[in-house]
């Protein structure tokens, strides 16, 4: 994308585009703020625990510290340290966590990357396709029950939406020749998403290699190909080294067990204790345990379908599908690079249709293709719009200023059952086991002089 492509989008930031931003966001919050006091479940329980160590023993424990430090320092900010015992339904690294510090403030952090995910693709958007693209782009993430969940866990996958968001507006700046903006967001994407999960490096090879393909299609001059590629080259290699280096200080059997995703099995499950050790994670457990290839069919149904693009149900899917293709074509023509981003980062899943690898899949895995289908679908909504505008002209000049507003209506209103239905779902599957009732018994308990109350079974 060139700087002249960059321009087409909407020019100077209007007094709607503002309006629509704060809807957004709006609406994001709204949607979000109840997740703050739902009680935490097993996964978060185990952050807590891991966030209850020295720094520098987080780093020991994992090659993903960020969300233990940013929940270690939110405990830090907490007086009176509360370590709860829990009963025998949890594995042994569960058993001691911190609940001293209140549940919304420990969430707060990852419901604000959510947020600022939302607004960030919005702006990312508003700039390069104009107002329209922006507003349903950023709507679509807002209503998103898989983004929705994961916008106030504290785990890994809201923060790996950030940090893919921020690589990609890395790479757009970079080739509209805002060289040290864009080298500098997208090596802070990289870093923070690698440290973030590991799920973040389907984002980062996407993203990387469609940026080069582009530059291999659509560079002409040998000189201007180089200086492309070599600045990619040099930002994802002071990314990854900066990684490497993180991860090797930490402790340098995070390499064997970083290895162990991707080597073949010797067994076909691991032994009970490192299977109850691994549930947790894809690099916590041995490198031995059972090797898990993804359906395509329950990929296309359960994952994309039902959950990345909140189309489950054949109303929804007739609205949602046709505008995710229209923005697509959309991007081809006229936002290639984009086009190249967002298509590559769409198909990570393919290759683990005949890849097996040491984890299960979960439809977060795949969570940053959220983000990239709601950047095609605002693309297919905007030319959707203009489509129909121009047909009312002829016919019908009044309602040409109401196509998006009735274009959205139709959208919402074909897909309000999905949507509901996904937020249902996110009540639904979350189990506490029975951190929330814990604390408040426990809570009521402390007396001044006490540092530690232990819950035995």
């Amino acid at each position: 994308m060139t700087r002249k492509d960059a321009q087409k989008g909407g020019g100077r930031f209007r007094t709607a585009d503002t309006l629509g931003l704060l809807a957004v966001v709006a609406a994001a919050a709204l949607l979000r703020a109840p997740g703050l006091f739902r009680g935490f479940w097993a996964d978060e329980l185990y952050t807590l625990r891991t966030a209850s160590l020295p720094w520098r023993g987080v780093l020991a424990q994992t090659v993903s510290p960020v969300i233990f430090w940013i929940t270690k320092a939110v405990l830090a900010a907490f007086p009176e340290p509360l370590a709860v015992r829990f009963p025998s339904p949890l594995p042994p690294q569960y058993e001691s966590v911190p609940l001293h510090a209140p549940e919304w403030a420990l969430r707060a952090p990852f419901l604000l990357a959510g947020l600022l995910t939302v607004a960030g693709l919005f702006l990312l958007l508003r700039r390069r396709a104009g107002g329209t693209a922006a507003l349903f782009a950023g709507l679509f993430l807002a209503v998103s029950p898989l983004h929705i969940y994961h916008s106030a866990e504290i785990r890994y996958y809201g923060l790996v939406c950030l940090a893919g968001l921020g690589l990609l507006g890395g790479l757009l700046a970079l080739e509209e020749g805002r060289t040290a903006r864009g080298a500098a967001l997208a090596a802070a994407g990289l870093l923070l998403g690698m440290l973030t999960h590991l799920s973040f490096a389907l984002a980062a090879a996407a993203s990387v290699a469609g940026y080069a393909l582009f530059a291999l299609l659509h560079t002409r001059p040998p000189a201007a190909l180089l200086r492309r590629a070599g600045m990619a080259a040099l930002v994802c290699a002071g990314a990854a080294a900066v990684f490497l280096a993180v991860v090797v200080g930490g402790s340098p059997s995070h390499l064997d067990r970083l290895r162990g995703l991707v080597a073949p099995s010797t067994a076909q499950t691991a032994p009970v204790a490192d299977t109850a050790d691994a549930a947790e994670d894809p690099v916590d457990g041995a490198a031995a345990r059972e090797k898990h290839v993804l359906s395509p069919w329950n990929y296309l149904v359960n994952y994309l379908a039902a959950r990345t693009l909140s189309c489950n149900g054949s109303a929804a899917a007739l609205v949602v599908l046709p505008l995710v293709a229209a923005g697509l074509a959309a991007a081809f023509r006229r936002h290639r690079l984009l086009f190249f981003l967002l298509a590559a980062n769409l198909l990570t899943a393919v290759p683990f249709f005949l890849l097996p690898v040491g984890h299960f899949w979960a439809p977060r895995y795949f969570i940053f293709q959220t983000v990239a289908a709601a950047a095609l679908f605002g693309l297919g909504a905007d030319a959707a719009a203009r489509k129909i505008a121009a047909l009312a002209a002829r016919t019908a000049p009044g309602l040409r200023a109401a196509v998006p507003a009735l274009l959205l209506g139709v959208w919402l209103a074909a897909s309000v059952g999905p949507l509901r239905a996904g937020w249902a779902e996110n009540a639904r599957s979350h189990n506490d086991w029975g951190a929330r009732r814990a604390a408040e018994a426990l809570a009521g308990q402390v007396a001044p002089a006490m540092d530690k109350i232990v819950y035995r079974k």
